[in-house]
């Protein structure tokens, strides 16, 4: 599965932008938030090593959102992001939007949380595929 980071970020793949970012925490004494992100930059590796549709990848702040298409404004496939479930519990927020039809109200989402690299991967896969703007 290929995640290209868009146009409009020119400042590197998001696996760069990831790392960058968290030695930038890391350097800055912020231990938390820089392993946070190295969590970002071992899940993009994983999803590299799957078969999945080819994605496009916006950042904003820790988020990521993917997207069918090279635009920022493109509806949301999916989106992961990095967070802390108690002291020292590292894992990924990972939702997508339901289609209407399966929804009990317009514009619901899914959400769940992947523990490490490895749980998140089937999640991501599974939220595209059933998102309401699917790949």
């Amino acid at each position: 599965m290929e995640i290209i980071r868009i146009t409009d970020q020119r400042n590197g793949t998001l696996t760069e932008f990831y790392a960058r970012e968290s030695d930038g925490y890391r350097n800055g004494g912020s231990d938390t938030n820089a392993d946070m992100l190295a969590n970002m930059v071992r899940l993009l590796d994983a999803l590299a090593g799957v078969d999945g549709p080819t994605l496009f990848g916006v950042t904003s702040h820790f988020r990521l959102r993917l997207l069918n298409i090279d635009d920022y404004r493109a509806p949301t496939v999916a989106t992961i992001q990095p967070v802390i479930d108690g002291p020292k519990t590292f894992g990924f927020d990972i939702a997508y939007p339901m289609p209407n039809s399966d929804s009990p109200w317009d514009n619901a989402w899914v959400r769940g949380l992947a523990f490490d690299a490895e749980m998140a991967v089937p999640m991501v896969l599974s939220a595209i595929r059933h998102s309401a703007n699917n790949a």
